[in-house]
């Protein structure tokens, strides 16, 4: 009985397996990832704004990578490839 209280709690309270995001992989976005760091290496990256304090963490300088990658690489709405394609 004990045994398989055990194993019933075990089977419970497995640990989840770490899942690796996706990141952008368009030409768009690796050009921008490349300009970030770029930017980071001169030490004219700033987090923020221009006037905020310059970035040294190499995490936050990934995390700013990628996020500029993704706003870079997303789609167009549907509304927007619309308005182009009725307006010819």
């Amino acid at each position: 009985m004990e045994k398989a209280r055990k194993r019933e709690q075990k089977r419970l309270h497995k640990p989840k397996k770490a899942t690796k995001k996706a990141y952008p992989k368009g030409p768009k976005a690796k050009a921008k990832i490349k300009k970030i760091f770029r930017e980071a290496k001169a030490g004219k990256l700033r987090s923020g704004s221009k006037t905020g304090p310059k970035v040294t963490s190499q995490d936050q300088i990934l995390a700013i990578a990628l996020s500029e990658a993704r706003k870079a690489s997303k789609r167009p709405s549907r509304k927007k490839q619309a308005r182009k394609t009725s307006k010819k």
